[in-house]
């Protein structure tokens, strides 16, 4: 899509270069909350749990302990619950586990336990309602007690929340693109987070998922997923065979498994509409256009950084639904004109270097 964009003064249009060494850290945006995976509501204050889940992570010994007492999941969030909730049902699960599920459950009004479900519901891993009542608590009194919570928050679980389904390598990390030294690409971390939270930054954050060509076995991508700063709702991977195949410079593969894996993203957030977000190197212009043709109505906008060397095809260029970008402060301005994010939300991604 070709969009004239005024560039002010204090835009920038280039990345700094890897021998840059003024790159500052990240700003604190205009609601105060730093940039990244520091925070998982907007405008809120932390709880209880979700200082557990600040300090020492996603500890599932931790969290059981601390949700054995319900005094101390007062005003708990969506996200916070969510996570909370992944932690205990992860590995085995004891009976002490699953009373934490509960708790974590029936603390949360309908409303917020709905949305928590929703954000549960919407990843791209195993964790599911499903698996959650089938696998995860095997309490025949707790599996019930879950189970009522679960169907009286189902009303609340329809959203108009934005889904943000995006690529890793050259997308928010460099790779083979040189022009950039660090873990993400500048303006990435506020960019993700505006589009998470919306124009009104009043959103639930955890919308962010990614879907990338490494396999989760020999190439894991959650250590480099942390180091962006971006707060990730979950990680769906490619397999081994496609992915060695595309370090070849085969991507056919890699284009059949992202296509699936995104389609399988949409069906699991039926009431949301999409942004895509990858990068120019691998499939993703040719994955992107699929998903475009067989899902036109779930798709708000397909987003592909330009990474020198690397072109995209001028008929998906040229989609209405495809804005290329060659920087984040870029896309951001675009996305600011379109009504996609505010102007606070603008000066963050400028400001994130």
């Amino acid at each position: 899509m070709s969009v004239k964009i005024n560039h002010p003064s204090n835009v920038p249009t280039s990345y700094p270069s890897r021998n840059d060494t003024t790159a500052s850290a990240p700003p604190a945006s205009s609601g105060g909350d730093a940039v990244g995976a520091d925070r998982f509501e907007s405008g809120s204050e932390v709880s209880g749990l979700g200082r557990i889940l600040l300090s020492q992570g996603v500890d599932k010994s931790a969290i059981s302990r601390f949700a054995q007492d319900k005094d101390n999941l007062a005003g708990i969030t969506p996200r916070e619950g969510q996570r909370a909730i992944e932690a205990l049902a992860s590995g085995r699960t004891s009976k002490a586990d699953e009373r934490g599920i509960v708790n974590i459950l029936s603390s949360m009004s309908p409303s917020v336990r709905g949305e928590s479900l929703r954000l549960l519901e919407g990843g791209g891993d195993r964790y599911n309602i499903e698996h959650l009542l089938s696998d995860d608590i095997d309490n025949k009194a707790l599996r019930n007690e879950a189970k009522a919570l679960i169907n009286e928050a189902r009303p609340f679980m329809k959203s108009g929340e934005r889904t943000i389904i995006s690529d890793i390598d050259d997308t928010v990390k460099p790779w083979k693109d040189k022009t950039v030294d660090g873990p993400v690409f500048p303006g990435a971390r506020a960019l993700y987070r505006a589009l998470d939270l919306g124009v009104d930054g009043k959103g639930t954050a955890g919308d962010v998922h990614f879907v990338t060509a490494r396999d989760g076995f020999v190439v894991k991508a959650e250590k480099d997923i942390k180091n962006t700063g971006i707060d990730t709702g979950s990680i769906r991977y490619g397999d081994g065979v496609s992915g060695l195949l595309s370090l070849l410079g085969f991507n056919k593969g890699v284009e059949e498994r992202k296509v699936k894996n995104i389609t399988e993203m949409l069906q699991r957030n039926p009431s949301s509409q999409a942004v895509l977000v990858g990068d120019s190197t691998q499939a993703d212009p040719q994955v992107f256009a699929r998903i475009l043709d067989s899902h036109p109505d779930r798709v708000e906008l397909a987003m592909i950084h330009r990474v020198s060397g690397f072109p995209i095809p001028p008929e998906i260029e040229n989609n209405d639904k495809v804005l290329v970008f060659d920087n984040y402060a870029e896309a951001a301005q675009v996305l600011h004109q379109r009504g996609m994010i505010s102007e606070a939300q603008l000066a963050d991604v400028l400001a994130d270097r």
